[in-house]
């Protein structure tokens, strides 16, 4: 089975057995033509690398960067195999169908190929790097500024033959068939062709393809398999539908026209630019003798480099670090690193980890940043600033910074998983503003505290104050200049004593205090939280909202859509013992509209990597809070409140009325930051029906 460890290839023991792996892709090459049944392919032949063509760099679409499409790889392959490779398939055995481990793709390279390059020289690679940018606008053109998604679906055989298959792949469709991605490809194929460093008839060539099995990854014996019972099994297995958000130029090696790992590689510096917005990832600039790449820290995309040898339809790929010695992928989790070596065997690496996750990696006064950089022999060097992402780890080793590296990327996914980061956005659906609704919240809210928020038994002690008057003549003495007070004059008043505090009366016994009532301001449904710690996240997930813009509304059925708000609820536990009182929320009409378009949400946000496992398995329950214990700022640190009585505020509040509102629209909205109305600030936002309700 896959396991999700790093892999290393080093020179002295695997070079050799690649470079035969290599010779024979190189050799094993497929000339037929597209399969009519794929719907993105232009008209031609597909893309065949020649015997005298040597191909150094290609441009790629990265689909690896989505854990759920990883997971259905892994699992198409331990259905085929089980636990071993002499499991019987459909009564065949797996080594007669000509099938084992080696010939699966692995689920952390897979791509899409979107053009072969011949960069020969380092002044070659630096002008592919600036074609790259150069054509970042002209791609998002073509692409109208819209996010472009694609579906995978079925398989199919490269060579039409299932009994004698070279190559199975997952044919490629554009989601809305408007063949937006098919000309963005033709503007990144003609900018690296015009320039020469790609065939002039690579556009006629291109059909876009998920390989999942290829022969000419066997560790010899046969160069085909039968894939026929896999294709009746899986030829129409849907692999899911995901948003395309960059394009990468990577690298691979040669020597004697054999692709191997090789012991020296340009120190080009691995670019890449998103669809939707321009993400360089060029080396930092830097003395002679010290280069560093920047690494992402995110599952929803990747800014490694790559070395692949590739043929024609047949590819196998792997990440590798820019080393005198070892050549290695390092995949940890959601991952993915590019390291870059010193010419004076000092190693560093700069890694974009996120504002929020710098405390975590220091530790409590340091002590995790001091633990690793004492096992591991490495400097780390986090930022000064809060508004900086990026910290820096300097070693004398490569191994020993990728070892620092992983150790920092298990840290960071345990703390991503875990509750101590906080949720930092959320999607949302506004209520606040509906004036009559906030205006409702404000007389809830002082009814039980008073104008002032005070207990009821200190507003009487008040009172009685206020109403009790003395009056006292004041006579000046015109020869002294003094006041003559008449003390036989003054009233005696007899002031009652002070009554017994009643459960009632004192709020501060109830647990209820003004800070844990929802500002009316922020009264809105929540329908996903989420943790987005970096801008890219922050970025991902508005592209994701806005394409899911025409879903929603077809969920809804294009009509607007009205919820009623009626009654108080205690979340969990008794009205006694209350961390949370809410208003129920009912759909009028009860047409299930809403949970609908609540659920396409959630599923595109699944889908994109953005929601945790944990959140993703929860269901669904909209409701309006108006009272949460957690919002409590504690005066008094030594007495713990995380409870209220809320049964008299039931009592009187039970049956509330608060009134039917239309959903106007759904936010991606920032928790803990407000804009100019009081309301979360919203990063971004797509449209409910807005008609008048017949």
């Amino acid at each position: 089975m896959f396991k999700d460890k790093t892999f290393i290839v080093k020179r002295s023991q695997n070079a050799g057995k690649i470079a035969m792996e290599s010779s024979k892709q190189s050799l094993s090459l497929d000339s037929r033509g597209e399969s009519s049944s794929t719907p993105l392919a232009s008209k031609g032949k597909q893309i065949v690398q020649g015997q005298g063509e040597v191909f150094t760099h290609f441009v790629s679409f990265p689909l690896a960067i989505y854990p759920e499409l990883r997971k259905k790889l892994e699992a198409f392959r331990n259905s085929i195999l089980g636990d071993n490779d002499n499991l019987k398939f459909k009564g065949t055995t797996l080594a007669e169908m000509g099938i084992d481990k080696s010939i699966f793709v692995s689920p952390n390279t897979l791509h899409l190929t979107v053009v072969m390059l011949k960069l020969e020289n380092k002044e070659a690679v630096d002008a592919a790097l600036n074609i790259l940018k150069s054509i970042s606008s002209n791609v998002r053109h073509v692409l109208d500024n819209r996010p472009v998604y694609i579906r995978l679906k079925g398989l199919n055989s490269m060579n039409d033959s299932f009994d004698k298959t070279r190559v199975l792949y997952a044919p490629v469709e554009e989601v809305g068939n408007e063949g937006r991605l098919l000309s963005a490809c033709h503007v990144i194929i003609d900018a690296f062709a015009n320039a020469g460093f790609a065939g002039k008839d690579a556009k006629s060539r291109l059909k876009l393809h998920a390989t999942v099995m290829n022969s000419s990854y066997r560790k010899g014996g046969k160069n085909t398999f039968d894939a026929q019972e896999i294709h009746k099994e899986f030829g129409n297995k849907n692999w899911g539908k995901y948003l395309i958000r960059e394009a990468h130029i990577s690298k691979r090696s040669w020597i004697d026209r054999v692709f191997v790992f090789t012991s020296r590689c340009f120190q080009s510096k691995p670019e890449t630019f998103s669809f939707m917005s321009y993400r360089g990832n060029a080396a930092m600039e830097g003395s002679k003798k010290q280069k560093m790449v920047n690494l992402v820290w995110r599952p929803i995309s990747t800014h490694s480099s790559s070395i692949v040898a590739e043929a024609g339809n047949n590819v196998q790929e792997a990440q590798c670090s820019k080393s005198s010695d070892v050549c290695e992928e390092v995949s940890q989790g959601e991952v993915n690193e590019t390291v870059s070596v010193v010419s004076d065997g000092k190693h560093s690496v700069s890694l974009e980890v996120g504002s929020s996750l710098i405390k975590f990696i220091r530790g409590k006064e340091g002590t995790t940043q001091m633990k690793i950089e004492e096992e591991m022999g490495v400097k780390i060097i986090l930022p000064s600033s809060r508004n900086e992402d990026n910290i820096i780890i300097e070693g004398g080793s490569l191994d020993c910074v990728t070892k620092a590296s992983e150790r920092i990327a298990t840290i960071i996914d345990e703390v991503v998983k875990s509750p101590s980061l906080d949720y930092s956005h959320f999607v949302s659906l506004p209520l606040a503003i509906h004036p009559e609704l906030v205006d409702k919240l404000m007389n809830f809210q002082n009814s039980i505290l008073g104008n002032h928020g005070i207990a009821g038994d200190e507003q009487d002690d008040q009172a009685n104050i206020s109403t009790t008057s003395v009056a006292v003549d004041l006579r000046a003495n015109s020869e002294t200049n003094q006041v003559n007070v008449d003390i036989k004059s003054i009233p005696i008043v007899s002031y009652q004593p002070k009554a017994k505090e009643t459960k009632s009366s004192t709020l501060y016994d109830l647990g209820i205090e003004k800070s844990i009532f929802i500002k009316p301001n922020t009264f809105h449904l929540t329908v996903l939280m989420l943790k987005l710690w970096n801008k890219d996240r922050v970025n991902a997930a508005r592209d994701v909202l806005k394409s899911i813009s025409p879903s929603v509304m077809d969920a809804l059925d294009n009509r607007p859509l009205f919820i009623r708000l009626k009654g108080l609820d205690c979340m969990r536990g008794p009205l006694a013992k209350a961390r949370v009182l809410y208003v129920p929320v009912e759909e009028i009409g009860d047409e299930g509209r809403l949970l609908r378009a609540c659920q396409v949400i959630t599923e595109a946000f699944v889908k994109a990597g953005l929601v945790l496992e944990k959140d993703a398995k929860q269901s669904l329950k909209l409701h309006a809070t108006v009272i949460n214990a957690r919002h409590r700022k504690r005066k008094d640190k030594r007495k713990k409140m995380e409870t209220f009585d809320a049964r008299e505020i039931h009592k009187q509040f039970g049956n509330e009325d608060w009134g039917e509102y239309l959903i106007r629209e759904a936010h991606l909205s920032q928790r803990f930051v407000f804009d100019q109305s009081g309301y979360y600030r919203c990063c971004g936002s797509i449209p409910f029906p807005e008609e008048h309700r017949a």
